[in-house]
């Protein structure tokens, strides 16, 4: 992700663990990024490439207490479908994550 008016850095978006029409989601801002919308809008700019790419479900997962994203998804579509359960982060720990959904058909 990258600011509309200067081209400054803001943080990343991955799509993975794409199985038939199903694809993962996961996103990352710098501090400086953090609350300024950019991760809600640019899931929606993937929603749509993945869409045009014949995905029509998106997941993506978050811990229970960061608020932050879950509001980033809910404001993007996304609808909490399970969770909190434990799981394993990204960095190796174990989390309470909450699984989200949205539907692209």
């Amino acid at each position: 992700m990258a600011d509309a008016a200067d081209d400054r850095f803001l943080g990343s978006v991955t799509v993975f663990d794409i199985h038939g029409t199903t694809a993962e989601v996961g996103f990352w801002l710098t501090p400086a990024a953090r609350g300024r919308g950019a991760t809600w809008r640019a899931l929606d700019l993937i929603a749509a490439w993945t869409r045009d790419q014949g995905i029509t479900t998106l997941r993506a997962r978050t811990e229970d207490t960061n608020t932050a994203s879950q509001q980033a998804l809910e404001r993007a579509g996304f609808h909490h479908v399970a969770g909190p359960h434990p799981e394993t982060s990204p960095s190796g720990q174990t989390i309470n994550g909450l699984t989200y959904h949205r539907d692209l058909t």
